[in-house]
This record gives C-alpha cells, structure tokens and sequence, in this order.
C-alpha cells in the first residue's frame, strides 16, 4: 500500500494498526484536523523513522472501542480515502433533519455523497464503527446520515431489514 499524496520532505506520517497487524499511513496533518482520538494520541506518541527516512508514529492497540472492537483493513483504508480527501478540513456534519433520500442533497459535498453512497450496508457500519474509534465525528455523522437517507419513508418491515444486524 502506498503512502499518502502529502508524505514527501519532513511531513510526518501516521501509521495507524487495525486488527491482525494491518496498517495503513495517514499524513499527520491531516488525520490529526479531523480525529479527536488521533489528535489525543499524536501529542504523546513515540516517533520512529521509516526506511526513507521520513518521521512516523505508529499507533495500535490503544484503539479499540469499550467493547473491544478494534479497526479493521478495509474500513480503515476507506477512511484514509476519505481524510485525504478533506485534507484535514472537517466538512460540516449534514443538516439535521435530512432534507432529502439522496445524499447529493444531503452533503455540502458531493464527493462524500459518492463515497458512502458507494457503500453496501454492510461497508456504511464497519465505516460509521470504524469512524467512531478514531473520533472522527463528521465522518459518523456522514454515515448515520446516509441510513437515515435509507430508511426515510420507509414501512417499518423494510426499516427492519435495512437495519439488521448483518445485513445481505
């Protein structure tokens, strides 16, 4: 997996673990604009270099949610997109109630509207529960926004499905 677009001189990068030993670089500017959790853990982390010499901190096993859910690979590398993509700018969360079922009405942004309409189900939970390790609030109010979006208007059988616990 390659570095992120911003890595090269003296950017420091983040290297952030998910479950099994996966990691998956973040620009520290950038994943710190955003993540409260990234933020905290930064300021006392060990630095280490990598084989090019650039400054790194790699951060694992303090990320888990109470239960114990740790981050997982695809998730993670999905929400890497996503930071690079804002460039450590926080988008506003959407507007609340939704003014619509299509999430280009929804989002200032219609890049995020393509990225989590992209999703299955399945891809917009581990996201919003990978989100939430990081204390990426707008990110989670990104993907609860797009159930919402799912849901609205909906009879109750079809809300049932679409918020199952493992959906199809």
């Amino acid at each position: 997996m390659g570095l992120p677009e911003r890595e090269e001189g003296d950017g420091k990068v983040v290297w952030i673990g998910s479950a099994h030993d996966q990691i998956v670089p973040f620009v520290e500017d950038y994943i710190v604009g955003v993540s409260s959790k990234i933020r905290d853990l930064v300021s006392g982390g060990d630095q280490q270099r990598d084989e090019k010499g650039r400054r790194m901190l790699i951060i694992d096993e303090r990320l888990e949610n109470k239960d114990g859910t740790q981050l997982t690979l695809e998730p993670l590398t999905r929400i890497a997109e996503w930071v690079r993509h804002h460039a450590a700018q926080e988008p506003p969360e959407p507007e609340k109630p939704l003014r619509s079922n299509d999430m280009h009405q929804v989002c200032d942004d219609p890049w995020d509207a393509d990225f989590v309409d992209a999703l299955t189900r399945q891809q917009l939970y581990e996201l919003i529960l990978n989100a939430q390790i990081l204390g990426i609030k707008s990110l989670v109010a990104l993907g609860c926004a797009k159930i919402a979006a799912l849901i609205k208007g909906q009879p109750i059988e079809q809300i049932r499905q679409i918020l199952a616990p493992n959906p199809q």
